[in-house]
């Protein structure tokens, strides 16, 4: 009997100690975060914070950089399409008047829109490369001769080369016939000028619907505001 009470004993010593260091062997860094398994939270020692709330700053800041990055070019008023509210020239006074009205419960949201102004800029460009390898070969050879130049990575001439871009078709043709003589092939192209404004939409793709009081205040907050209807997708 007693042989077996000292078996145990021991038995329970070695467990304890194995549970302790299992405790002190667990890396420092997942105790200090409280990383949630999923990825969806990060935790301090008395506060959670949730990566899809919208005070997070990290959360913030990647929406108004894909804002920015996703602008579409409007169309203007329209007679069909969703009734937003703007335009307002800074992003910041946008969300500042959209955040307003979430807290009213009216659900909105703000979006970069891009108007024509109906005048073009003119860009002198090497037309598009077959290949990226081709592309970055002739821009090596263009600035081994001291010439500014990029790559175009956007849009119908992705793959040419910009030689530069001029507010009047005289200066892009003075450039471009330097260029021609320099034994390069290239052509001007037009490039519309955009007016960058920002509008609030309903997340609902329907009308925005704002009582009459908040509508008159932000009126008063906002020279120039006005209520139009839009493409809803926009």
């Amino acid at each position: 009997m007693r042989y077996i009470f000292i078996l145990l004993l021991s038995a329970n010593i070695a467990f304890l100690g194995w549970h302790q260091f299992l405790k002190e062997s667990e890396p420092a860094d997942a105790r200090a975060t409280g990383e949630h398994p999923n990825g969806d939270m990060f935790a301090t020692e008395n506060t959670v914070f949730l990566l899809s709330e919208p005070g997070n700053d990290m959360e913030r800041e990647a929406e108004l950089v894909g804002m920015v990055q996703s602008a579409q070019v409007g169309s203007g008023a329209m007679d069909a399409g969703c009734l937003a509210a703007g335009p307002f020239e800074d992003m910041g006074m946008a969300r500042d008047a959209a955040e307003r009205l979430t807290s009213l419960d009216l659900d909105s949201e703000v979006k970069a829109i891009d108007e024509p102004t109906g005048e073009n800029d003119y860009r002198v460009m090497i037309p598009p490369a077959t290949s990226l390898q081709d592309a970055f070969r002739k821009l090596k050879e263009l600035k081994a001769q001291g010439i500014d130049s990029y790559v175009i990575t956007k849009g119908s001439d992705a793959l040419g080369i910009s030689l530069g871009v001029f507010s009047t078709r005289e200066g892009a043709e003075t450039l471009a016939d330097n260029r021609q003589k320099g034994g390069y092939e290239v052509e001007i192209t037009e490039i519309a000028r955009l007016n960058r404004e920002y509008w609030i939409f309903s997340t609902e793709s329907t009308d925005l619907e704002i009582p009459s009081p908040v509508w008159t205040s932000l009126q008063a907050s906002h020279s120039g505001l006005e209520r139009r209807r839009m493409a809803c997708n926009q």
